[in-house]
């Protein structure tokens, strides 16, 4: 996959500049995006990580063609950690090291769909509420801090499931949309195709006729 590393870096938030992307959601502990990828086309996104962590790349492929896409990650030292071809969606978990992570997409099998594809990327272990709020022991978890640790986690997993959904949700609606269009198309072609054998068959029949009154007429 050497073609990846010759791609352009993009940051996910700058695409935004550049009307690319449809949907950024970002906090400190995660990034998600959708974005679309032309046909041909090669895209990479960077990250940068100050401090090691145990991180959570998700990606989908929402429409386009048979919704697949190449996928890679590149350490910081240009070694491939995740590379997988021809993929609809995918997870890999991992350890970060400190360095720019680079993700990217390609198109370039497919010469007229262009995809519409969602990725996030996820802290799996966050700091402790205490530490962030400023507690001098964050160590010291309080019987409110705790419940309140839990209520976090709790709604963490419900936003990443609603999004999970949503996810599902616009791929069944984008191939309930094309399921449709074809039928559409396919009822008007067998229209028309009923419409000209009608007029053909009248045109035969017409002819017979027309042959027998003439032979008819002809006889002395």
């Amino acid at each position: 996959m050497e073609a990846f590393r010759r791609v352009r870096s993009v940051p996910c938030l700058t695409i935004l500049g550049l009307v690319m992307l449809v949907r950024v959601d970002a906090s400190e502990h995660s990034t998600a995006c959708t974005f679309d990828l032309e046909n041909k086309g090669e895209l990479c996104f960077y990250q940068e990580f100050f401090f090691p962590g145990n991180y959570s790349f998700e990606f989908q492929v929402i429409k386009g063609g048979q919704r697949d896409v190449d996928v890679a990650i590149v350490a910081p030292d240009d070694s491939l950690i995740y590379n997988k071809e021809r993929e609809k969606s995918g997870v890999h978990n991992w350890q970060t090291t400190v360095g720019t992570y680079k993700f990217c997409f390609s198109n370039a099998f497919s010469t007229f769909n262009r995809k519409l594809i969602y990725m996030s990327l996820m802290k799996q272990e966050t700091a402790a509420l205490a530490a962030r709020m400023g507690t001098k022991r964050p160590d010291d978890v309080s019987a409110w801090l705790f419940v309140a640790k839990q209520i976090k986690e709790s709604l963490d997993v419900v936003v990443e499931l609603q999004n999970r959904y949503r996810r599902y949700e616009a791929v069944d609606r984008n191939n309930a949309m094309s399921l449709s269009a074809r039928v559409q198309d396919w009822s008007l072609y067998q229209s028309v195709l009923v419409v000209v054998i009608g007029l053909g068959q009248m045109i035969v029949l017409k002819t017979l006729f027309t042959e027998q009154q003439t032979r008819r007429f002809s006889k002395p």
